[in-house]
């Protein structure tokens, strides 16, 4: 993605591609750094198919560590901007035309949501 621009944050919210392309999208260890969540999972909803599946793998950590984490991330020069939860996660998907389908801790600080398009 690299030849389409340089930040790859801008990229998740532009993406190159036709809608309905993939069949799967994976996006493993970068979700918390985009600004704009919304906006990239409507892109990832645009050039998903409609029977396709979107994996998010992203670091997690229970409460209250993550409520303390995302105030600090606005201090952060690190890219972070914001760690979610489930439930976080589930209403965020809901609002961008995703089904939360599964979500499981895949180690001691990471977790995998699986989500399919709503028709």
């Amino acid at each position: 993605m690299r030849r389409y621009c340089s930040d790859n944050t801008w990229c998740a919210e532009n993406l190159p591609y036709e809608e309905g392309m993939f069949d799967v999208i994976i996006c493993n260890a970068s979700f918390h750094h985009y600004t704009n969540p919304r906006a990239v999972l409507a892109q990832m909803r645009r050039v998903l198919k409609n029977n396709g599946v979107l994996l998010i793998g992203d670091p997690w950590m229970p409460q209250p560590l993550r409520g303390l984490m995302n105030y600090f991330t606005r201090f952060s020069n690190e890219g972070d901007f914001h760690y979610y939860g489930k439930e976080e996660m589930r209403n965020l998907m809901n609002e961008c035309s995703f089904r939360l389908i599964d979500s499981k801790k895949t180690g001691k600080h990471t977790i995998l949501f699986k989500a399919i398009p709503m028709l």
